[in-house]
């Protein structure tokens, strides 16, 4: 037998809401040297054609996510204060007014999932702060979920992400972290050496750069991929939903951005 159907959607239910801050996402078509983007990312291009999509100034380069990610969740930019660099570790109030806690007033449950121990960055402490609920680290993903690169794959976050929405009770907020895409990119592992191996050489990348520059798409191939495999599970659920989906800063590709520039 097939799964059960999808509750039919009625007037007035709160949509479930998701938002992916995506490791080191950006469009490599803004460089001189990428012609077009759109085979290797077709779900940005999707959602870029739709009129859903653009670009956006994060207050980091190459790392520091907490700060993107601090603007995203609170609407605090970070240029009003000045004196500090690390939000989570500088910022030590119990109550952080956020996003999150106006969702939770509103009848949300506030679900954060990041493949990551919830010290790095005082995530766990930020979190309550913040307003979240429940915060999925490393520590409660499964034995078996996949890793790719240096962490857990994109594809078991989404498998966490797709497990929190099935389990609730009430309309969901649900952040989550990727971890995948992370650098540094020289010699990050990769499952498919084929896959990775295949990827368009820009004009003028060789050597290293070129390796790092492969490296990094085939990881953030496989954050498309799995953001298109969320927005489907999304449209064909029945519920009404939010899909945000961006990344929090450029990756540290200082050698691929000196020769292919912007």
């Amino acid at each position: 037998t097939g799964p059960a159907p999808a509750p039919a959607t009625t007037v007035g239910d709160k949509p479930d809401i998701v938002m992916i801050q995506s490791e080191s996402f950006f469009d490599p078509a803004i460089l001189k040297v990428v012609e077009s983007s759109a085979s290797e990312l077709p779900n940005l291009h999707r959602a870029l054609a739709s009129g859903i999509g653009g670009t956006m100034k994060a207050p980091t380069f190459g790392g520091n996510t907490l700060r993107t990610e601090f603007e995203v969740l609170t609407g605090i930019p970070m240029a009003s204060y000045p004196g500090i660099e690390f939000p989570y570790l500088q910022i030590t109030q119990k109550t952080i007014p956020s996003l999150i806690h106006l969702l939770r007033r509103d009848g949300y449950a506030t679900v954060a999932i990041h493949g990551n121990s919830g010290t790095f960055w005082n995530r766990s402490k930020a979190f309550k702060a913040i307003g979240f609920e429940k915060f999925i680290t490393a520590a409660q993903f499964p034995a078996n979920a996949t890793r790719d690169g240096w962490f857990f794959s994109d594809a078991a976050m989404t498998d966490q992400i797709i497990g929190q929405l099935e389990q609730a009770k009430k309309p969901a907020l649900i952040f989550a972290i990727s971890i995948e895409g992370h650098g540094p990119y020289l010699q990050v592992p990769v499952d498919d050496k084929a896959r990775r191996d295949a990827i368009p050489a820009p004009p003028g990348l060789v050597g290293k750069p070129l390796q790092a520059y492969r490296n990094y798409m085939y990881h953030i191939e496989d954050a498309d991929q799995q953001l298109g495999r969320l927005w489907g599970y999304l449209a064909k659920r029945g519920r009404p939903y939010v899909l945000a989906f961006y990344g929090d800063h450029l990756p540290p590709l200082q050698r691929v951005y000196s020769v292919a520039s912007f």
